[in-house]
């Protein structure tokens, strides 16, 4: 005998079916609400969280001294900003570095208030590249092609302090860097600024000058300045190498910790993650500052040949 469906029944499993539908869709909103949450959580999210908070950001803040020199600024500064690269044969790192370079002197650039000027050369041509010999920005990837040219020039009246070579590991300190180039253009309009400086020469450092560069007297101030910082340079990547497996096993602490144990493991792991990457800085931010201190050097040590 088959089963009579009467009219009310289909309209009671109609509504037993939109009820259905709608739990349903609750239950799957809700686990997608749930999933996101677990990702923010995650030891691989908060990795990421942790290594951005050494990325350059877009809209940067700029140190206390970067800013006190700033307010030094009497009369106007020019930066020429050479940033002539084939995409083809630069590395990706040195691409993205160049655009945070960028990101940083339109920062210089609003916090100067005026008394600073950018222009920035990014288009490759012969009279680009021509500019960029002239103010004694390096060449580079020439094996590769066409020359390429990553550096800058801070002009003020008729002195120039030039950044040949931007490196991407140099990064971290570039700020310091351009800072001190600045600071030398305003310091070097005062008619006794190097002979006040003299007095100040560290034994320490002019020693360290002799070894890099023991024949610097009869070198160019030019040449005397790319060895230098070609030598600074190998000191820095040979830093970086050298803390990176530190670092590697601090982040995969932090990983371990989220994974299992107390609440206090993962707090105590992203301390010590903070403090590797705070040593790594200080430590790069040294080699930046002897650096500087032998150029300065170098320079007064060349001003007092006759």
């Amino acid at each position: 005998m088959s089963k009579i469906t009467l009219p009310g029944d289909r309209r009671a499993r109609a509504r037993v079916s939109i009820i259905t539908l709608i739990l349903l869709v609750l239950s799957f909103l809700l686990g997608v609400a749930v999933s996101a949450f677990l990702f923010n959580r995650s030891p691989e999210r908060a990795l990421v969280k942790a290594e951005n908070q050494n990325q350059p950001q877009t809209n940067l803040e700029l140190s206390g001294s970067t800013k006190a020199i700033l307010n030094r600024i009497n009369s106007p500064i020019e930066i020429r900003l050479y940033s002539l690269l084939d995409p083809t044969t630069v590395d990706a790192a040195t691409m993205r570095f160049a655009d945070r370079a960028k990101q940083l002197l339109s920062a210089y650039q609003q916090a100067a208030q005026g008394k600073l000027t950018v222009n920035q050369y990014t288009t490759q041509s012969y009279s680009a590249a021509n500019a960029a010999t002239t103010d004694g920005i390096k060449a580079f990837n020439t094996e590769h092609g066409e020359p390429c040219f990553l550096g800058l020039a801070v002009i003020r009246g008729g002195q120039k302090e030039t950044l040949p070579r931007l490196p991407a590991e140099w990064e971290p300190v570039l700020e310091a860097d351009l800072s001190r180039a600045i600071q030398r253009v305003l310091d070097s309009s005062a008619g006794q600024a190097t002979l006040a400086m003299k007095s100040q020469l560290d034994p320490a450092v002019v020693d360290a000058v002799k070894r890099n560069v023991p024949n610097y007297d009869s070198l160019s101030l030019e040449d005397g300045i790319r060895i230098l910082r070609e030598a600074a340079l190998k000191q820095f990547k040979a830093s970086v190498a050298d803390q990176q497996n530190e670092l590697q096993k601090a982040q995969q602490e932090l990983s371990r910790a989220q994974n299992g144990g107390t609440e206090a493991e993962p707090q105590a792991a992203m301390k010590h993650l903070q403090q590797v990457q705070s040593a790594q800085t200080e430590q790069l931010k040294k080699i930046a500052a002897d650096s500087q201190a032998q150029l300065e050097a170098l320079r007064q040590l060349k001003a007092s040949k006759p």
